[in-house]
């Protein structure tokens, strides 16, 4: 019984392993350069704050409506977003919808 107990695991472990390496994802590539606003556009909402990039980070001051778009190429499929973001003052919220098969869009809240 001990050896049935032992080779199911050793073939979960092995199985395990194979997918892992097949979900490898390719090289990221980052969307934003961490010194400038390149590729990026400032949202044209009413009553906006400034949009500016502060220590390798872009900085969304406050505003009604603040926000920024992506200008270039997004990959249509196969895609991954990670991204790090942080409340600095204020009580709003970071949130995300896929708005179609192609567009994604971060909402302050």
């Amino acid at each position: 019984m001990e050896r049935v107990i032992h080779a199911t695991i050793i073939a979960c472990i092995v199985c395990t392993a194979s997918w892992a390496q097949k979900d490898t994802p390719a090289e990221w590539k980052p969307l934003f350069d961490g010194s400038s606003l390149q590729g990026w556009r400032e949202t044209p909402f009413s009553g906006r704050g400034e949009v500016r990039v502060e220590d390798g980070a872009i900085v969304l001051s406050k505003g009604v409506l603040t926000g920024i778009t992506r200008t270039l190429v997004f990959p249509k499929v196969n895609y991954e977003v990670r991204l790090e973001a942080m409340r600095v003052d204020g009580y709003d919220f970071l949130r995300g919808h896929h708005l179609s098969r192609s567009r994604f869009i971060l909402l302050l809240d």
